[in-house]
């Protein structure tokens, strides 16, 4: 007993609640205390008016089973000295849209292995406004990313090589 009068909670009580917890609730837990509440005012910081974004993906190795395997898919890998492949290991791409002034996280997408980082960080401006401007790292300049951005009218930054290189400057509107 403790001093509520109550029995204690065992580990696999604590561990049976645990899957009961929906993902989601850590989603709407994010958007409602942490976002809205910063947003709620005008009281955040921005860089000329801006609020600056960052997109960014990474692989995530995943423990190796066969659900996760075929939730998440696999990558091969080799022993980098030859080209024969050694195996495979259950990965996810995870997507982030980071407010990095504010060093808040505004939305996150955790997708298969085999996912293209372009198509999540499309799923991410639905996140945006109209006075964003996002960075972007060497993954994504591609036609459809620069014509998505385009068409939700965002101004952009994107790290690329010169033979890629694109600066729209009617993406970026004079404030005063």
């Amino acid at each position: 007993m403790n001093q509520l009068n109550q029995d204690p909670v065992t580990a696999s009580a604590y561990s049976q609640a645990r899957y009961k917890l929906k993902h989601t609730a850590f989603i709407e837990l994010n958007q409602k205390a942490v976002v809205d509440t910063l947003y709620a005012d005008t009281d955040y910081k921005r860089f000329w008016g801006y609020r600056i974004l960052a997109v960014d993906g990474s692989k995530i190795r995943l423990p190796d089973n066969q659900e996760v395997r075929d939730t998440f898919g696999t990558i091969a890998y080799s022993n980098g000295k030859e080209s024969e492949l050694q195996g495979e290991h259950p990965y996810a791409v995870a997507s982030v849209l980071y407010d990095v002034l504010n060093r808040v996280a505004l939305t996150a997408e955790l997708a298969r292995a085999d996912a293209y980082e372009v198509d999540l960080a499309i799923a991410h401006l639905a996140h945006t406004k109209p006075l964003d401007l996002l960075t972007l790292d060497r993954n994504y300049p591609s036609y459809r990313w620069l014509a998505e951005l385009h068409q939700v009218e965002r101004a952009y930054v994107i790290r690329c090589s010169a033979a890629v290189l694109v600066f729209d400057r009617s993406m970026l509107k004079q404030q005063v």
